[in-house]
């Protein structure tokens, strides 16, 4: 099982210290690093599943997170390292990931606990703008590859300037991905996600971003139906 970035979801800061911090709302295991620490971060968008631990070796570096959520980043050991991730005592998968210092490694469960760590990486200073809405786009590739994989997103953000705006966004199924933050209005938010060129919506979401909050719009597949989730990021 494995994903990758919008441009990248697998992504660290090279940063040499002592202990893991510690998440708002769960807990993790300190880590004592001797090289430089990789960043990681779980996105929890699998309904039904309860919260989800994450264990990195024999540590469990994240605890706690519920659907619909982000975990905090937190520092690990770099390099090729065996990952599981649990709900409870339930091992819902684990993946062998080399964890890089180059980018924050995001891992991503979506639907039936499928689990994939995003690895194309988009340039992103991850700077939440406090006086704005944040929000980014997360595409999880599945197996199915059957027509339609181009796919159109369109995104219509509450703009009081222009109110019927629609902003559309080009996204390849078969590609995963993991985007910079994108900047807006705060308010109520729909989106519809049609083929490409086309009019028949396969999936839509509506949902609020607060002044200097963040959202991830995630899209998936599964059983031939695409689907759109949306995860509080933290």
């Amino acid at each position: 099982m494995r994903i990758r970035h919008p441009s990248g979801v697998t992504a660290l800061t090279a940063l040499a210290v002592a202990s893991l911090v510690s998440l708002s709302g769960c807990q993790a295991d300190s880590l004592a690093l001797d090289s430089p620490g990789a960043e990681i971060r779980l996105l929890h968008a699998a309904a039904g599943i309860g919260s989800l631990d994450v264990q990195v070796g024999d540590a469990t570096v994240i605890r706690n997170v519920p659907y619909g959520a982000s975990s905090a980043l937190v520092r690990v050991p770099a390099g090729r390292r065996h990952v599981e991730i649990r709900s409870g005592s339930t091992v819902i998968g684990s993946l062998d990931q080399t964890l890089s210092t180059d980018h924050v490694n995001s891992l991503v469960v979506t639907g039936a606990g499928r689990s994939q760590f995003s690895s194309a990486v988009t340039p992103d200073t991850g700077a939440v703008a406090p006086s704005r809405a944040n929000l980014r786009l997360v595409n999880v590739v599945s197996e199915g590859t059957a027509s339609p994989t181009l796919l159109d997103l369109k995104l219509d953000p509450p703009d009081p300037q222009q109110p019927d705006s629609v902003v559309t966004f080009g996204v390849d199924a078969s590609v995963a991905s993991y985007s910079s933050l994108l900047y807006f209005d705060p308010g109520n938010f729909s989106v519809q996600l049609l083929p490409r060129g086309g009019s028949t919506v396969l999936a839509q979401a509506q949902f609020a971003v607060a002044l200097g909050e963040t959202k991830a719009i995630i899209i998936r597949r599964e059983g031939g139906a695409y689907h759109l989730e949306v995860v509080v990021e933290q």
